[in-house]
């Protein structure tokens, strides 16, 4: 067994304290959920078989040969280490062993998307000349100053922009959750980037997953992190990569800078280098979301300490639901009234996750309505001194998790050209389509090694 297996191994280890040891903690930080304690949760028995995992083929324990008929049975976790895989029960016990350690620290779990979520990358070959030109003078201009948020990456042939404020939301959020990145792209950009934005390795400590770690193709799952749904939250701007655990799911508002990106989005004209600005780091996301976590952080370890069950899951929906609590939407020409089923509509979907309650006729309970141009309901609003919206307006509180202004989203009038924000809402898309773009778009519009 080489010296960095038994290395990741014993830090597991030192995770999943032995019975013994996990007496001596508090009983609230004994077992984080407030339920009693299984029997599969207490230390691996030191015999094989069952083995607990396997390095190419030999048992991780007893250095045993893997028996013939156990292939594919267990959880790959090679960016661990590679080759690495573990049994269902062993990554069972790594995942509440992992769990106990962060809450016994009183830290939640959080998981990054990178692409459009903390960041945003191009290729070299996607730029124009004018725009590789402007790239180059704003880097060369920032090479003696702080830590970068522009990077180019020969080695990758990628520009890479960090969203304004992340490395500040990292550092707060650092201070009551372990950090994970899980991104779509491959293992050499995922490194890469953990590099940029942790350059001592201090957030991450090695705990970079990428889509050759996940055990299905274009699909991210917790399967993989070290750590129980109850305890962990994810932050990523694409909802439909994670059809398991939308649960756990802060969802964002993508960030795109560069032109390649938005055109990839089928959001031609929309991203912040073509419009010659960038977002404003405290109109952005960071500050809602960082409110939303200590939020979260502190009812689960309320919960923890009077010996209720604690899972983030219900915290996450109540936050949500918060965003556009007393708000009653009239969507006008957004759902076809003849829709068997309107409360299907993904703005429907999202308005109501957000705590609005709709419809598609107008009455007393209507605060809003949503239209993209002014549709007879939208007149019907204004004559009645209603807030008249266009759909970006619902799209922005959600990813912003605060109620947008609704002044910078109002409908133009007829003939006085395009006002409020720029960026429209592209179509719906179905969760395939939108798979295949993320994927398209993922590690600034690399192919995934698979490998």
């Amino acid at each position: 067994m080489g010296a960095r297996l038994a290395y990741a191994l014993a830090g597991m280890d030192i995770q999943h304290a032995s019975p013994a040891s996990r007496s001596r903690s508090p009983p609230a930080k004994r077992q984080f959920t407030g339920q009693s304690p299984r029997a599969d949760a207490q230390a691996p028995s030191p015999i094989c078989p069952p083995h607990p995992g396997y390095m190419g083929g030999l048992c991780i324990r007893c250095g045993g040969l893997r028996p013939e008929g156990e292939e594919g049975a267990g959880v790959a976790l090679r960016y661990i280490h590679a080759g690495l895989e573990v049994s269902q029960r062993e990554a069972a016990r790594l995942r509440r062993g992992a769990a106990e350690h962060a809450a016994a620290q009183r830290k939640l779990t959080l998981v990054l998307d990178l692409d459009h979520t903390l960041l945003n990358s191009t290729r070299f070959i996607d730029l124009t000349e004018g725009e590789a030109a402007a790239l180059q003078r704003e880097a060369a201009a920032g090479d003696a100053g702080p830590p970068p948020n522009l990077v180019a990456l020969p080695a990758l042939q990628t520009w890479t922009r960090l969203r304004p404020g992340v490395r500040a939301f990292l550092e707060q959020a650092h201070t009551i959750c372990e950090l994970h990145i899980y991104t779509m792209g491959d293992r050499a950009y995922a490194r890469a980037m953990a590099a940029v934005l942790d350059p001592e390795g201090r957030l991450f400590s090695g705990r970079i997953i990428s889509a050759p770690d996940s055990t299905q193709r274009m699909v991210k799952d917790l399967d993989v992190v070290l750590g129980s749904p109850e305890h962990v939250l994810i932050l990523d701007d694409t909802e439909a990569v994670w059809p398991r655990h939308g649960g756990n799911l802060l969802p964002i508002a993508r960030y795109i800078y560069f032109r390649a990106c938005a055109e990839r989005f089928g959001m031609p004209r929309t991203s912040w280098m073509e419009r010659g600005g960038d977002e404003d780091p405290e109109a952005g996301p960071f500050p809602a979301l960082l409110r939303t976590l200590r939020s979260i952080h502190a009812t689960f370890f309320d919960d923890l300490a009077a010996g209720r069950s604690a899972d983030v899951r219900p915290l996450v929906a109540a936050r949500r639901r918060g965003v556009l609590a007393g708000v009653g939407l009239l969507l006008s020409r957004i759902v076809p009234l003849t829709s068997p089923a309107p409360d299907a509509h993904p703005l429907w979907r999202l308005a109501t996750a957000c705590g609005a309650t709709c419809t598609l006729s107008p009455g007393p309970q209507v605060t809003h309505v949503m239209a993209p141009d002014w549709t007879q309901k939208a007149v019907w609003g204004r004559d009645r001194g209603l807030q008249v919206v266009t759909p970006q307006w619902l799209a922005e509180s959600a990813g912003l998790w605060v109620r947008a202004d609704e002044s910078r989203f109002q409908i133009p009038m007829p003939g006085a050209g395009a006002g409020g924000v720029v960026a429209p809402v592209p179509a719906p898309r179905s969760a395939e389509e939108e798979l295949a773009v993320v994927a398209a778009a993922a590690g600034g519009g690399q192919t995934p090694d698979r490998s």
